[in-house]
Protein backbone atom coordinates (compact mmCIF):
# COMPACT_ATOMS: atom_id res chain seq x y z
CA UNK A 1 0.00 0.00 0.00
CA UNK A 2 2.84 2.34 0.79
CA UNK A 3 4.38 1.93 -2.66
CA UNK A 4 1.03 2.29 -4.39
CA UNK A 5 0.27 5.48 -2.46
CA UNK A 6 3.61 6.92 -3.37
CA UNK A 7 3.05 6.12 -7.00
CA UNK A 8 -0.30 7.88 -6.96
CA UNK A 9 1.23 10.99 -5.48
CA UNK A 10 3.87 11.14 -8.22
CA UNK A 11 1.32 10.69 -10.94
CA UNK A 12 -0.98 13.33 -9.49
CA UNK A 13 1.85 15.83 -9.14
CA UNK A 14 2.40 15.79 -12.92
CA UNK A 15 -1.13 16.91 -13.73
CA UNK A 16 -0.84 20.56 -12.68
CA UNK A 17 2.43 20.95 -14.67
CA UNK A 18 0.75 19.75 -17.83
CA UNK A 19 -2.41 21.74 -17.20
CA UNK A 20 -0.61 25.05 -16.75
CA UNK A 21 1.66 24.53 -19.78
CA UNK A 22 -0.96 23.65 -22.36
CA UNK A 23 -1.40 26.06 -25.24
CA UNK A 24 -3.74 26.39 -28.18
CA UNK A 25 -2.08 25.81 -31.55
CA UNK A 26 -3.72 26.96 -34.76
CA UNK A 27 -2.59 25.74 -38.18
CA UNK A 28 -3.49 27.61 -41.33
CA UNK A 29 -2.92 25.12 -44.14
CA UNK A 30 -3.44 27.80 -46.80
CA UNK A 31 -0.79 30.20 -45.55
CA UNK A 32 2.77 30.32 -46.96
CA UNK A 33 2.14 27.33 -49.19
CA UNK A 34 5.03 26.18 -51.37
CA UNK A 35 6.03 23.10 -53.29
CA UNK A 36 7.61 20.20 -51.43
CA UNK A 37 11.27 19.80 -52.34
CA UNK A 38 11.77 17.03 -54.91
CA UNK A 39 14.80 15.85 -52.94
CA UNK A 40 12.70 14.57 -50.02
CA UNK A 41 10.65 11.67 -51.30
CA UNK A 42 13.28 9.77 -53.27
CA UNK A 43 13.50 6.07 -54.04
CA UNK A 44 15.92 3.71 -55.79
CA UNK A 45 13.32 3.00 -58.45
CA UNK A 46 10.75 5.18 -60.16
CA UNK A 47 7.78 4.41 -57.92
CA UNK A 48 4.55 6.36 -58.31
CA UNK A 49 4.37 9.13 -55.74
CA UNK A 50 8.13 9.57 -55.46
CA UNK A 51 9.58 12.94 -56.40
CA UNK A 52 13.15 11.72 -56.97
CA UNK A 53 14.75 8.49 -58.09
CA UNK A 54 18.26 7.02 -58.34
CA UNK A 55 19.93 4.65 -60.77
CA UNK A 56 22.87 3.23 -58.85
CA UNK A 57 23.92 0.88 -56.06
CA UNK A 58 26.67 -1.71 -55.69
CA UNK A 59 26.26 -3.07 -59.20
CA UNK A 60 26.62 0.33 -60.84
CA UNK A 61 30.33 0.51 -59.95
CA UNK A 62 31.11 -2.33 -62.36
CA UNK A 63 28.58 -1.37 -65.05
CA UNK A 64 29.85 -1.24 -68.63
CA UNK A 65 27.57 1.13 -70.53
CA UNK A 66 28.83 -0.05 -73.90
CA UNK A 67 27.52 -3.63 -73.61
CA UNK A 68 25.35 -3.43 -70.45
CA UNK A 69 27.46 -6.00 -68.59
CA UNK A 70 28.07 -5.67 -64.86
CA UNK A 71 29.55 -7.63 -61.97
CA UNK A 72 27.78 -8.46 -58.70
CA UNK A 73 30.89 -8.18 -56.55
CA UNK A 74 30.70 -9.93 -53.20
CA UNK A 75 26.92 -9.54 -53.19
CA UNK A 76 26.82 -12.70 -55.31
CA UNK A 77 30.02 -14.60 -56.14
CA UNK A 78 31.60 -11.80 -58.20
CA UNK A 79 29.43 -12.75 -61.14
CA UNK A 80 29.50 -10.85 -64.46
CA UNK A 81 26.18 -11.11 -66.27
CA UNK A 82 23.27 -9.30 -67.91
CA UNK A 83 21.66 -8.21 -64.63
CA UNK A 84 20.82 -4.75 -65.98
CA UNK A 85 19.47 -5.99 -69.29
CA UNK A 86 17.80 -9.38 -69.50
CA UNK A 87 16.63 -8.66 -73.06
CA UNK A 88 20.13 -8.87 -74.51
CA UNK A 89 19.66 -5.55 -76.29
CA UNK A 90 22.61 -4.01 -78.09
CA UNK A 91 21.49 -0.48 -77.16
CA UNK A 92 24.27 1.17 -75.14
CA UNK A 93 23.36 2.43 -71.65
CA UNK A 94 19.88 0.99 -72.01
CA UNK A 95 19.08 0.74 -68.27
CA UNK A 96 20.11 4.37 -67.71
CA UNK A 97 18.09 5.52 -70.71
CA UNK A 98 15.03 3.64 -69.46
CA UNK A 99 15.38 4.85 -65.87
CA UNK A 100 15.80 8.47 -66.92
CA UNK A 101 12.88 8.38 -69.36
CA UNK A 102 10.64 6.80 -66.74
CA UNK A 103 11.60 9.40 -64.16
CA UNK A 104 11.02 12.22 -66.65
CA UNK A 105 7.58 10.86 -67.57
CA UNK A 106 6.61 11.15 -63.89
CA UNK A 107 8.22 14.53 -63.35
CA UNK A 108 10.84 13.05 -61.07
CA UNK A 109 14.33 14.34 -60.34
CA UNK A 110 16.78 11.58 -61.22
CA UNK A 111 20.29 10.74 -60.05
CA UNK A 112 22.60 8.50 -62.11
CA UNK A 113 25.80 6.90 -60.78
CA UNK A 114 28.93 7.12 -62.92
CA UNK A 115 31.80 4.65 -62.80
CA UNK A 116 35.06 5.76 -61.20
CA UNK A 117 36.69 2.74 -59.54
CA UNK A 118 38.94 1.98 -62.51
CA UNK A 119 37.43 -1.01 -64.29
CA UNK A 120 34.05 -2.32 -65.45
CA UNK A 121 32.87 -5.77 -66.48
CA UNK A 122 34.08 -6.81 -69.92
CA UNK A 123 31.61 -9.64 -70.42
CA UNK A 124 28.59 -11.53 -69.11
CA UNK A 125 30.38 -14.86 -68.73
CA UNK A 126 29.77 -15.66 -65.08
CA UNK A 127 31.98 -15.67 -61.99
CA UNK A 128 35.28 -13.81 -62.00
CA UNK A 129 37.87 -15.91 -60.18
CA UNK A 130 40.67 -14.72 -57.90
CA UNK A 131 43.22 -15.19 -60.70
CA UNK A 132 41.17 -12.85 -62.91
CA UNK A 133 41.44 -9.78 -60.69
CA UNK A 134 41.75 -6.57 -62.68
CA UNK A 135 43.61 -5.96 -64.85
CA UNK A 136 42.63 -9.06 -66.81
CA UNK A 137 40.55 -9.86 -69.86
CA UNK A 138 37.44 -10.07 -67.62
CA UNK A 139 37.58 -6.31 -67.14
CA UNK A 140 37.87 -3.18 -69.20
CA UNK A 141 39.65 -0.09 -67.95
CA UNK A 142 37.70 3.13 -67.72
CA UNK A 143 38.88 6.59 -68.68
CA UNK A 144 37.31 9.95 -67.95
CA UNK A 145 38.83 11.49 -71.08
CA UNK A 146 38.65 10.26 -74.64
CA UNK A 147 41.05 11.78 -77.15
CA UNK A 148 38.30 13.20 -79.34
CA UNK A 149 40.79 14.76 -81.77
CA UNK A 150 41.84 11.27 -82.78
CA UNK A 151 38.50 9.56 -82.19
CA UNK A 152 35.38 11.74 -81.80
CA UNK A 153 32.52 10.81 -79.48
CA UNK A 154 30.17 8.28 -81.01
CA UNK A 155 26.70 6.93 -80.32
CA UNK A 156 27.96 3.48 -81.24
CA UNK A 157 30.90 2.81 -78.91
CA UNK A 158 33.73 0.51 -79.96
CA UNK A 159 33.18 -2.85 -78.25
CA UNK A 160 36.55 -4.22 -79.34
CA UNK A 161 38.90 -1.71 -77.76
CA UNK A 162 40.24 -2.02 -74.21
CA UNK A 163 38.75 1.15 -72.71
CA UNK A 164 35.31 2.35 -71.69
CA UNK A 165 35.05 6.15 -71.74
CA UNK A 166 32.92 7.86 -69.11
CA UNK A 167 32.96 11.22 -70.87
CA UNK A 168 31.61 9.48 -73.96
CA UNK A 169 28.80 8.05 -71.81
CA UNK A 170 27.86 11.51 -70.52
CA UNK A 171 27.89 12.89 -74.06
CA UNK A 172 25.80 9.92 -75.26
CA UNK A 173 23.17 10.51 -72.56
CA UNK A 174 23.03 14.23 -73.32
CA UNK A 175 22.48 13.56 -77.02
CA UNK A 176 19.93 10.80 -76.47
CA UNK A 177 17.97 12.41 -73.62
CA UNK A 178 18.67 16.13 -73.62
CA UNK A 179 20.06 18.18 -70.79
CA UNK A 180 19.04 18.45 -67.16
CA UNK A 181 15.61 20.00 -66.88
CA UNK A 182 14.77 19.08 -70.47
CA UNK A 183 14.41 15.30 -70.32
CA UNK A 184 18.03 14.61 -69.45
CA UNK A 185 19.77 13.33 -66.34
CA UNK A 186 19.12 15.68 -63.41
CA UNK A 187 22.23 14.75 -61.43
CA UNK A 188 25.28 12.50 -61.45
CA UNK A 189 26.88 10.67 -58.52
CA UNK A 190 30.61 10.04 -58.22
CA UNK A 191 30.20 6.26 -58.30
CA UNK A 192 28.92 4.40 -55.20
CA UNK A 193 30.43 3.96 -51.72
CA UNK A 194 34.10 4.31 -52.77
CA UNK A 195 35.54 3.31 -49.40
CA UNK A 196 34.02 -0.15 -49.87
CA UNK A 197 35.38 -0.75 -53.38
CA UNK A 198 38.11 -3.06 -52.03
CA UNK A 199 35.46 -5.13 -50.24
CA UNK A 200 32.36 -5.04 -52.41
CA UNK A 201 34.40 -5.12 -55.62
CA UNK A 202 37.59 -6.83 -54.45
CA UNK A 203 38.28 -8.29 -57.92
CA UNK A 204 37.81 -4.95 -59.63
CA UNK A 205 39.54 -2.67 -57.11
CA UNK A 206 41.46 -4.92 -54.67
CA UNK A 207 43.49 -2.15 -53.04
CA UNK A 208 41.96 0.11 -50.38
CA UNK A 209 40.68 3.43 -51.66
CA UNK A 210 42.85 6.26 -50.37
CA UNK A 211 41.67 9.80 -49.61
CA UNK A 212 43.97 11.04 -52.38
CA UNK A 213 42.40 8.70 -54.94
CA UNK A 214 38.89 9.71 -53.91
CA UNK A 215 39.54 13.43 -54.19
CA UNK A 216 41.50 13.20 -57.44
CA UNK A 217 38.74 11.20 -59.10
CA UNK A 218 36.04 13.49 -57.68
CA UNK A 219 37.68 16.59 -59.12
CA UNK A 220 38.53 15.00 -62.47
CA UNK A 221 35.10 13.45 -63.08
CA UNK A 222 33.36 16.59 -61.85
CA UNK A 223 35.19 18.66 -64.47
CA UNK A 224 33.98 16.29 -67.17
CA UNK A 225 30.37 16.50 -65.97
CA UNK A 226 30.45 20.31 -65.79
CA UNK A 227 31.71 20.45 -69.38
CA UNK A 228 29.45 17.87 -71.00
CA UNK A 229 26.31 18.12 -68.87
CA UNK A 230 25.99 21.74 -67.73
CA UNK A 231 23.04 22.15 -65.40
CA UNK A 232 23.30 18.66 -63.92
CA UNK A 233 23.95 18.48 -60.18
CA UNK A 234 26.91 16.48 -58.86
CA UNK A 235 26.78 14.27 -55.75
CA UNK A 236 29.76 12.96 -53.81
CA UNK A 237 31.41 11.12 -52.29
CA UNK A 238 28.54 8.68 -51.65
CA UNK A 239 29.63 7.72 -48.11
CA UNK A 240 28.47 4.24 -47.09
CA UNK A 241 27.72 5.42 -43.56
CA UNK A 242 29.11 6.91 -40.38
CA UNK A 243 32.56 5.35 -40.25
CA UNK A 244 33.92 6.52 -43.60
CA UNK A 245 32.49 10.00 -43.08
CA UNK A 246 34.11 10.14 -39.62
CA UNK A 247 37.53 8.49 -40.00
CA UNK A 248 37.51 6.98 -43.51
CA UNK A 249 36.82 3.57 -42.02
CA UNK A 250 40.18 3.47 -40.24
CA UNK A 251 39.32 1.77 -36.96
CA UNK A 252 42.97 1.49 -35.91
CA UNK A 253 43.90 5.02 -36.98
CA UNK A 254 46.92 3.80 -38.95
CA UNK A 255 46.12 4.74 -42.54
CA UNK A 256 46.50 7.83 -44.71
CA UNK A 257 43.62 9.45 -42.89
CA UNK A 258 45.47 9.19 -39.57
CA UNK A 259 48.40 11.04 -41.13
CA UNK A 260 46.10 13.77 -42.47
CA UNK A 261 44.34 14.03 -39.11
CA UNK A 262 47.59 14.43 -37.16
CA UNK A 263 48.99 17.00 -39.57
CA UNK A 264 45.80 19.04 -39.40
CA UNK A 265 46.35 19.68 -35.70
CA UNK A 266 48.82 22.38 -36.73
CA UNK A 267 46.58 23.84 -39.43
CA UNK A 268 44.28 26.83 -38.96
CA UNK A 269 41.43 24.35 -39.40
CA UNK A 270 41.57 21.01 -37.60
CA UNK A 271 39.95 18.12 -39.43
CA UNK A 272 38.04 16.30 -36.72
CA UNK A 273 36.15 14.26 -39.33
CA UNK A 274 37.22 12.92 -42.70
CA UNK A 275 34.30 14.76 -44.28
CA UNK A 276 35.82 18.02 -42.94
CA UNK A 277 39.00 17.28 -44.86
CA UNK A 278 37.11 16.20 -47.98
CA UNK A 279 35.00 19.35 -48.17
CA UNK A 280 37.83 21.72 -47.24
CA UNK A 281 40.06 20.20 -49.91
CA UNK A 282 37.35 20.66 -52.53
CA UNK A 283 36.93 24.26 -51.33
CA UNK A 284 40.63 24.87 -51.99
CA UNK A 285 40.27 23.37 -55.46
CA UNK A 286 37.37 25.72 -56.14
CA UNK A 287 39.40 28.73 -55.02
CA UNK A 288 42.12 27.74 -57.48
CA UNK A 289 39.98 26.75 -60.46
CA UNK A 290 36.86 28.81 -59.90
CA UNK A 291 34.74 25.69 -60.32
CA UNK A 292 32.77 23.86 -57.67
CA UNK A 293 33.33 20.10 -57.66
CA UNK A 294 30.12 18.86 -56.02
CA UNK A 295 26.70 20.35 -55.33
CA UNK A 296 25.54 17.91 -52.66
CA UNK A 297 27.27 15.64 -50.19
CA UNK A 298 25.72 12.19 -50.03
CA UNK A 299 25.56 9.79 -47.07
CA UNK A 300 24.08 6.31 -47.15
CA UNK A 301 22.65 5.14 -43.87
CA UNK A 302 21.59 1.62 -42.94
CA UNK A 303 19.66 1.71 -39.64
CA UNK A 304 19.72 -2.08 -39.34
CA UNK A 305 23.53 -2.11 -39.01
CA UNK A 306 25.16 -3.68 -35.95
CA UNK A 307 28.54 -3.03 -34.36
CA UNK A 308 31.13 -5.77 -34.90
CA UNK A 309 32.23 -6.09 -31.28
CA UNK A 310 29.17 -5.20 -29.25
CA UNK A 311 26.58 -6.54 -31.71
CA UNK A 312 24.46 -3.61 -30.58
CA UNK A 313 22.36 -1.77 -33.07
CA UNK A 314 24.02 1.38 -34.37
CA UNK A 315 21.50 4.23 -34.32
Amino acid sequence: MKNISKGLIIAFSLVPCWAFSQKTVSIDVKRDVHSISPYIYGTNESYDGATATRWGGNRSTSYNWENNASNSGNDYNFTSDNHYDYTGSSTPALPILNATKQADSKGQYNLVSLQAAGYVAADKNGAVTTDQIAPSDRWKAISFHKDIEKSPYTLEPDLEDDTVYIDELINYLSVKLGRAGDGGVSAYAIDNEPYLWSQTHARLHPQKTTPEELIEKTVELSNVIRTLAPGADIYGPMFFGYTDAYHWGDLEWTSEWNTIYNKSKNYPIKYSWFVDYYLDTLRKVQETTGQRSIDAIAFHWYPESYGEKTKKRIV
